[in-house]
């Protein structure tokens, strides 16, 4: 029963960031001002996604919540790097 709840909270974390980018597909839709193509559109959920599994299968429900909370902030901060790096090339 326990290997349930973990593959429901890792599929959870996957799909909420798909739902995210509900916000460009649409934005890119209705305006010229945001112009995401599908590669955009596919980065982008690679690189959520995974995060998102990264962070669901690397805490656990027991652990404390400082160490949910530094173990999130150490992603977010892997993902901003990954996505600046990719959009303008901050690294030689």
């Amino acid at each position: 029963m326990e290997l349930n709840r973990d593959i429901w909270r890792i599929t959870k974390w996957a799909f909420v960031p798909l739902l995210i980018l509900l916000v460009p597909l649409i934005a890119t839709l209705v305006t010229y001002e945001v112009q995401w193509d599908v590669a955009d559109l596919a980065f982008a959920g690679a690189i959520l996604t995974t995060a998102g599994v990264i962070y669901a299968a690397s805490t656990p429900k027991g652990k404390t919540s400082t160490f949910r909370f530094v173990n999130g902030l150490v992603i977010i901060i892997v993902v901003v790097l990954i996505w600046i790096e990719f959009a303008v090339g901050i690294f030689p």
